[in-house]
Protein backbone atom coordinates (compact mmCIF):
# COMPACT_ATOMS: atom_id res chain seq x y z
CA UNK A 1 0.00 0.00 0.00
CA UNK A 2 2.69 2.42 1.19
CA UNK A 3 4.41 1.42 -2.15
CA UNK A 4 1.93 2.12 -4.26
CA UNK A 5 0.99 5.49 -2.28
CA UNK A 6 5.02 6.63 -3.06
CA UNK A 7 4.48 5.18 -6.97
CA UNK A 8 1.59 8.06 -6.83
CA UNK A 9 3.08 10.67 -5.66
CA UNK A 10 6.02 10.14 -8.40
CA UNK A 11 3.96 9.52 -11.23
CA UNK A 12 2.21 13.54 -10.21
CA UNK A 13 5.53 14.74 -9.46
CA UNK A 14 6.60 13.69 -12.58
CA UNK A 15 3.46 15.05 -14.65
CA UNK A 16 3.72 18.15 -12.72
CA UNK A 17 6.88 18.77 -14.26
CA UNK A 18 6.33 17.79 -17.34
CA UNK A 19 3.21 20.27 -17.56
CA UNK A 20 5.96 22.87 -16.49
CA UNK A 21 7.84 22.10 -19.26
CA UNK A 22 5.37 22.33 -21.87
CA UNK A 23 4.32 25.66 -20.52
CA UNK A 24 7.57 27.11 -20.54
CA UNK A 25 8.15 25.68 -24.02
CA UNK A 26 4.60 27.20 -25.39
CA UNK A 27 5.01 30.58 -23.93
CA UNK A 28 8.85 30.90 -25.65
CA UNK A 29 7.15 29.77 -29.02
CA UNK A 30 4.27 32.30 -28.55
CA UNK A 31 6.56 35.26 -27.60
CA UNK A 32 9.41 34.24 -30.08
CA UNK A 33 9.08 37.63 -32.63
CA UNK A 34 7.78 35.79 -36.16
CA UNK A 35 10.63 35.76 -38.68
CA UNK A 36 10.43 37.88 -41.48
CA UNK A 37 8.17 36.68 -44.31
CA UNK A 38 9.16 35.38 -47.51
CA UNK A 39 8.94 37.58 -50.51
CA UNK A 40 7.87 35.04 -52.67
CA UNK A 41 4.45 34.83 -50.30
CA UNK A 42 1.35 34.56 -52.50
CA UNK A 43 -0.39 37.56 -50.90
CA UNK A 44 1.52 40.17 -53.48
CA UNK A 45 3.25 39.20 -56.76
CA UNK A 46 6.84 40.45 -56.53
CA UNK A 47 9.52 39.89 -59.02
CA UNK A 48 12.63 38.69 -59.08
CA UNK A 49 15.79 40.62 -58.58
CA UNK A 50 17.28 41.96 -62.42
CA UNK A 51 20.81 40.23 -63.54
CA UNK A 52 22.20 43.58 -63.36
CA UNK A 53 21.64 44.41 -59.23
CA UNK A 54 22.11 40.93 -58.36
CA UNK A 55 25.70 41.23 -55.55
CA UNK A 56 25.27 44.66 -55.86
CA UNK A 57 23.93 46.88 -52.65
CA UNK A 58 20.66 48.29 -54.31
CA UNK A 59 17.51 49.01 -52.89
CA UNK A 60 13.87 46.61 -53.12
CA UNK A 61 10.93 49.04 -54.36
CA UNK A 62 7.50 48.83 -54.47
CA UNK A 63 5.53 51.02 -56.66
CA UNK A 64 1.86 51.71 -56.26
CA UNK A 65 -0.36 53.76 -58.72
CA UNK A 66 -3.81 55.65 -57.90
CA UNK A 67 -5.64 55.22 -60.97
CA UNK A 68 -8.27 57.18 -59.72
CA UNK A 69 -5.84 60.46 -60.32
CA UNK A 70 -2.84 59.69 -62.09
CA UNK A 71 -3.06 59.29 -66.04
CA UNK A 72 -1.11 56.55 -67.94
CA UNK A 73 0.35 59.08 -70.02
CA UNK A 74 3.02 59.26 -67.03
CA UNK A 75 3.97 55.80 -66.91
CA UNK A 76 7.32 56.80 -68.83
CA UNK A 77 7.79 59.32 -66.42
CA UNK A 78 7.69 57.79 -63.63
CA UNK A 79 10.14 54.91 -64.34
CA UNK A 80 12.35 57.75 -65.50
CA UNK A 81 12.19 59.36 -62.27
CA UNK A 82 12.62 55.92 -60.34
CA UNK A 83 15.78 55.26 -62.18
CA UNK A 84 17.04 58.74 -60.80
CA UNK A 85 17.06 57.13 -57.79
CA UNK A 86 20.17 54.83 -58.22
CA UNK A 87 20.37 51.04 -57.89
CA UNK A 88 16.76 50.29 -56.97
CA UNK A 89 15.03 47.13 -57.75
CA UNK A 90 11.01 47.28 -58.49
CA UNK A 91 10.00 43.86 -56.86
CA UNK A 92 6.24 44.89 -56.75
CA UNK A 93 3.96 47.29 -59.09
CA UNK A 94 0.15 47.58 -58.57
CA UNK A 95 -2.23 50.02 -60.03
CA UNK A 96 -5.62 50.81 -57.95
CA UNK A 97 -8.35 51.63 -59.85
CA UNK A 98 -12.14 51.68 -59.83
CA UNK A 99 -12.92 50.96 -63.68
CA UNK A 100 -10.30 49.40 -66.49
CA UNK A 101 -10.79 51.91 -68.71
CA UNK A 102 -9.72 54.86 -66.39
CA UNK A 103 -7.03 57.18 -67.54
CA UNK A 104 -6.10 54.39 -70.01
CA UNK A 105 -4.23 52.39 -68.07
CA UNK A 106 -5.00 48.78 -69.35
CA UNK A 107 -2.42 48.33 -72.08
CA UNK A 108 0.30 50.28 -70.17
CA UNK A 109 0.17 48.60 -67.66
CA UNK A 110 0.70 45.40 -69.16
CA UNK A 111 3.54 47.18 -71.38
CA UNK A 112 5.21 47.72 -68.24
CA UNK A 113 4.46 44.67 -66.00
CA UNK A 114 2.20 46.53 -63.83
CA UNK A 115 -0.64 44.37 -61.99
CA UNK A 116 -3.98 45.56 -62.31
CA UNK A 117 -6.38 45.82 -59.09
CA UNK A 118 -9.87 47.33 -60.14
CA UNK A 119 -11.90 47.71 -57.23
CA UNK A 120 -15.88 48.21 -56.50
CA UNK A 121 -17.01 51.07 -54.44
CA UNK A 122 -19.76 49.68 -52.53
CA UNK A 123 -20.78 52.64 -50.41
CA UNK A 124 -21.06 55.86 -51.99
CA UNK A 125 -18.29 58.70 -50.91
CA UNK A 126 -16.12 55.58 -49.82
CA UNK A 127 -12.78 55.69 -51.96
CA UNK A 128 -12.01 52.07 -52.19
CA UNK A 129 -8.96 52.77 -54.22
CA UNK A 130 -7.23 54.72 -51.36
CA UNK A 131 -8.29 52.27 -48.40
CA UNK A 132 -6.87 49.51 -50.39
CA UNK A 133 -3.61 51.23 -51.37
CA UNK A 134 -3.18 51.83 -47.68
CA UNK A 135 -3.74 48.33 -46.32
CA UNK A 136 -1.24 47.10 -49.35
CA UNK A 137 1.11 49.32 -48.12
CA UNK A 138 0.99 48.43 -44.05
CA UNK A 139 0.96 44.76 -45.56
CA UNK A 140 4.06 45.47 -47.30
CA UNK A 141 5.92 46.61 -44.24
CA UNK A 142 6.39 43.26 -42.93
CA UNK A 143 8.23 42.52 -46.05
CA UNK A 144 12.04 43.18 -47.10
CA UNK A 145 11.00 46.71 -48.89
CA UNK A 146 13.39 49.94 -48.55
CA UNK A 147 11.44 52.04 -50.99
CA UNK A 148 7.95 53.16 -51.31
CA UNK A 149 6.97 54.74 -54.29
CA UNK A 150 3.33 56.63 -54.20
CA UNK A 151 2.78 57.82 -57.51
CA UNK A 152 -0.36 59.50 -56.12
CA UNK A 153 -1.92 63.66 -56.20
CA UNK A 154 -4.23 62.86 -53.28
CA UNK A 155 -3.21 64.74 -49.81
CA UNK A 156 -4.99 61.33 -48.43
CA UNK A 157 -1.64 59.57 -48.21
CA UNK A 158 0.32 61.91 -46.30
CA UNK A 159 -0.81 59.42 -43.36
CA UNK A 160 0.51 56.39 -45.01
CA UNK A 161 3.55 58.31 -45.68
CA UNK A 162 4.10 59.35 -42.34
CA UNK A 163 3.44 55.83 -40.95
CA UNK A 164 6.05 53.87 -43.32
CA UNK A 165 8.95 56.64 -42.41
CA UNK A 166 7.98 55.70 -39.09
CA UNK A 167 9.41 52.66 -40.14
CA UNK A 168 12.55 53.89 -41.21
CA UNK A 169 11.45 53.10 -44.67
CA UNK A 170 11.90 55.79 -47.52
CA UNK A 171 9.05 57.33 -49.31
CA UNK A 172 8.87 58.79 -52.66
CA UNK A 173 5.91 60.39 -53.79
CA UNK A 174 4.74 61.73 -57.62
CA UNK A 175 2.13 63.65 -58.83
CA UNK A 176 1.11 66.91 -60.24
CA UNK A 177 1.36 70.17 -59.74
CA UNK A 178 -2.09 70.25 -57.89
CA UNK A 179 -0.94 67.80 -55.44
CA UNK A 180 -1.28 68.97 -51.75
CA UNK A 181 1.48 70.13 -49.63
CA UNK A 182 0.84 67.90 -47.11
CA UNK A 183 1.01 64.98 -49.38
CA UNK A 184 4.20 66.46 -50.68
CA UNK A 185 5.82 67.39 -47.18
CA UNK A 186 4.92 63.82 -45.84
CA UNK A 187 7.78 62.20 -48.24
CA UNK A 188 11.49 61.94 -48.14
CA UNK A 189 11.25 62.66 -51.71
CA UNK A 190 9.05 64.23 -53.94
CA UNK A 191 8.63 64.57 -58.27
CA UNK A 192 5.88 66.86 -59.71
CA UNK A 193 5.08 65.11 -62.85
CA UNK A 194 3.70 67.87 -65.36
CA UNK A 195 0.43 68.12 -67.36
CA UNK A 196 1.83 68.98 -70.34
CA UNK A 197 2.62 66.55 -73.44
CA UNK A 198 5.97 65.11 -73.70
CA UNK A 199 5.78 63.43 -76.64
CA UNK A 200 8.43 64.40 -79.01
CA UNK A 201 5.82 63.65 -82.22
CA UNK A 202 3.44 65.46 -81.35
CA UNK A 203 5.26 68.84 -80.89
CA UNK A 204 7.09 68.36 -84.34
CA UNK A 205 3.49 67.83 -85.96
CA UNK A 206 1.91 71.05 -83.44
CA UNK A 207 4.87 73.20 -84.32
CA UNK A 208 4.44 72.19 -87.91
CA UNK A 209 1.07 72.52 -88.74
CA UNK A 210 1.72 76.26 -86.72
CA UNK A 211 3.87 77.39 -88.82
CA UNK A 212 2.08 76.43 -92.33
CA UNK A 213 -1.06 78.42 -90.82
CA UNK A 214 1.05 81.87 -89.74
CA UNK A 215 2.69 81.35 -93.12
CA UNK A 216 4.72 84.93 -93.55
CA UNK A 217 3.26 86.42 -90.98
CA UNK A 218 5.16 87.49 -87.72
CA UNK A 219 4.52 84.77 -85.78
CA UNK A 220 7.26 84.09 -83.31
CA UNK A 221 5.77 85.03 -80.09
CA UNK A 222 2.61 83.27 -80.69
CA UNK A 223 3.82 80.21 -81.47
CA UNK A 224 6.23 80.02 -78.74
CA UNK A 225 3.49 80.22 -76.00
CA UNK A 226 1.65 77.75 -77.82
CA UNK A 227 3.98 75.60 -77.67
CA UNK A 228 5.35 76.28 -73.72
CA UNK A 229 1.96 75.98 -72.69
CA UNK A 230 0.90 72.71 -74.21
CA UNK A 231 4.36 70.93 -74.13
CA UNK A 232 7.05 70.39 -71.25
CA UNK A 233 10.26 71.37 -72.91
CA UNK A 234 12.56 70.83 -69.91
CA UNK A 235 11.09 67.49 -69.42
CA UNK A 236 11.62 66.57 -72.86
CA UNK A 237 15.29 67.72 -72.97
CA UNK A 238 14.70 71.19 -74.58
CA UNK A 239 16.58 74.26 -72.90
CA UNK A 240 14.17 76.99 -74.30
CA UNK A 241 11.92 77.62 -77.19
CA UNK A 242 14.81 78.52 -79.17
CA UNK A 243 16.49 75.13 -79.09
CA UNK A 244 13.37 73.54 -80.04
CA UNK A 245 13.28 75.25 -83.09
CA UNK A 246 17.28 74.73 -83.49
CA UNK A 247 16.99 70.67 -83.17
CA UNK A 248 14.13 70.63 -85.93
CA UNK A 249 15.34 72.79 -88.18
CA UNK A 250 13.25 75.74 -88.31
CA UNK A 251 15.03 79.60 -88.03
CA UNK A 252 13.56 83.17 -87.15
CA UNK A 253 13.51 85.48 -89.71
CA UNK A 254 14.07 89.68 -88.56
CA UNK A 255 10.60 90.16 -89.34
CA UNK A 256 9.98 87.60 -86.74
CA UNK A 257 8.37 84.61 -88.88
CA UNK A 258 9.48 81.28 -88.73
CA UNK A 259 10.45 79.02 -91.31
CA UNK A 260 11.78 75.75 -92.59
CA UNK A 261 15.72 75.64 -93.10
CA UNK A 262 15.03 73.69 -96.41
CA UNK A 263 12.68 76.61 -97.05
CA UNK A 264 15.26 79.43 -97.14
CA UNK A 265 17.90 77.26 -99.16
CA UNK A 266 15.13 76.75 -101.54
CA UNK A 267 13.89 80.70 -101.75
CA UNK A 268 17.64 81.47 -102.50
Amino acid sequence: MNCFSISMDFIQVVVGLATLIMVIVGYKSVAKPSPKRDLKCRRFVLQDIPENLQGKDFRRTALLIDADNINSKFMKTIMNNISQMGDVAVVYKCLYGVSERQGGWNNTAKEYGVVQKYLTNYVKGKNTTDFSIVIDCMDLLGYDIDVFVLCSSDSDFSSIAKRIREDGKMVVGMGQERTPDVFRNSCNLFFQMEDRDVSLDDLKTVLEKLVAYYGNRPSYEKIKNLITQRFALSVMGFQSFDAVLKSLGYHVTKAGCITKQSEMKDSA
